[in-house]
């Protein structure tokens, strides 16, 4: 359960640095754009292994 959470607040965070960049409400740069897909993309990776330990772990009950 805590790698799903710890995926899933990981995600919410590069979202939204890239939401924050789109709005133009801080500066957009090429590392910081590479920071924030990086977080998005391994959040979620992150999350969808913590998925599948919660779902597997509940089909051997």
């Amino acid at each position: 359960m805590r790698l799903l959470l710890g995926g899933l607040v990981s995600m919410l965070a590069g979202l939204a640095l890239l939401l924050a960049q789109v709005s133009r409400a801080i500066e957009p740069g090429l590392a910081l754009s590479l920071i924030a897909y990086a977080a998005a993309f391994g959040g979620t990776v992150v999350a969808i292994a913590g998925l599948i330990q919660l779902l597997s772990v509940r089909r051997m009950d």
